[in-house]
C-alpha cells in the first residue's frame, strides 16, 4: 500500500513491466488511498479559517484522483471504496492517524491558531457527526489497483 507516499511511484514502473513481461499470467495489485479521504477535516478546517477570517490552509494531504491511476496504466483495473469510521471526537480522530505516523508537517511550516483548531473541532462535530449522534464520522477513500500488463505504460 502507498499510504503516506504521494508523489507518483515512477521508480517500481520499470521493474513491475520486467516481472509482468516475464510472467505473462501475472500480476500486481496495490492499494493507496484517494482524494475524499478524510476530505471532512479539510472541510472543516477550510470553514474555521473563514470564520476568524484568515486565508485557508491545507491540512490534508492532496491524494492523487482515481483518473490518475487510469491514465499512467491504461490496462489497470481500479476500483474505490469509501470506508466511514466513527471516532469519539476530533481529538481522538487526530491522535489515531498521528500514531499511525500521518504527518503533513511539509505543507504546515506554521502552527494552527488555537481559534482556527477550537472552531474547526466544533465544526467538524457538527456538520459531520456520526450515525446517532455517537461521535464524528471520518471517510477513507480506499483505492485498489491491479496491473497485468504495463506494455501501454504512459
Amino acid at each position: 500500500m502507498f499510504q503516506w507516499t504521494f508523489s507518483l511511484p515512477p521508480e517500481p514502473v520499470a521493474s513491475w513491466s520486467n516481472f509482468l513481461s516475464s510472467n505473462p499470467e501475472a500480476m500486481i495489485g496495490f492499494s493507496t488511498l484517494g482524494p475524499r479521504t478524510f476530505h471532512q477535516l479539510q472541510t472543516s478546517f477550510t470553514a474555521a479559517y473563514l470564520q476568524v477570517g484568515l486565508p485557508p490552509r491545507r491540512h490534508v494531504l492532496p491524494f492523487p484522483a482515481t483518473t490518475l491511476w487510469e491514465r499512467l496504466y491504461p490496462s489497470a483495473r481500479v476500483e474505490t471504496e469509501e470506508i466511514r469510521i466513527t471516532y469519539p471526537s476530533v481529538q481522538a480522530f487526530l491522535r489515531a492517524i498521528k500514531y499511525a505516523g500521518a504527518d503533513c508537517a511539509s505543507t504546515r511550516p506554521t502552527p494552527i491558531p488555537r481559534e482556527v483548531y477550537l472552531r474547526m473541532c466544533e465544526y467538524y462535530a457538527t456538520h459531520f457527526p456520526a450515525p446517532q449522534q455517537a461521535g464524528i464520522q471520518v471517510t477513507y477513500e480506499a483505492v485498489y489497483v491491479i496491473l497485468t500488463d504495463l506494455s501501454a505504460h504512459g
